[in-house]
């Protein structure tokens, strides 16, 4: 995967599946694109103070959030939704890779 350690791949890939409950790799697209498209349409804000003031999110989506912002090292929205395209390109384009991936997490 492009770009992508596979240390980065691996965290990011166990904090959706953990996070979203999400056990299956066919899954994992559409609910990082949903999660991309949360984050830009929340703008350039501190992924911190969204954890605190937006009340739709459940505790899986902060512990989620609060997991690849970590990994990938960043507190804003904009950034954390660009580092998250690769894996979402990754994930769909890659299933049978992910899963030996996934098979050894």
């Amino acid at each position: 995967v492009q770009g992508l350690t596979s240390g980065l791949l691996n965290g990011a890939v166990n904090c959706l599946l953990t996070n979203l409950g999400a056990n299956n790799v066919g899954e994992l697209p559409a609910k990082v694109q949903s999660l991309i498209e949360y984050l830009t349409k929340n703008g350039d804000q501190l992924i911190t103070n969204l954890l605190g003031n937006d009340k739709n999110l459940n505790a899986a989506d902060k512990e989620l959030l609060k997991c690849l912002a970590t990994i990938f090292g960043t507190n804003n929205t904009g950034e954390l939704a660009a580092k998250l395209n690769p894996i979402r390109e990754a994930l769909n384009q890659n299933k049978n890779e992910l899963t030996s991936i996934l098979a050894n997490l």
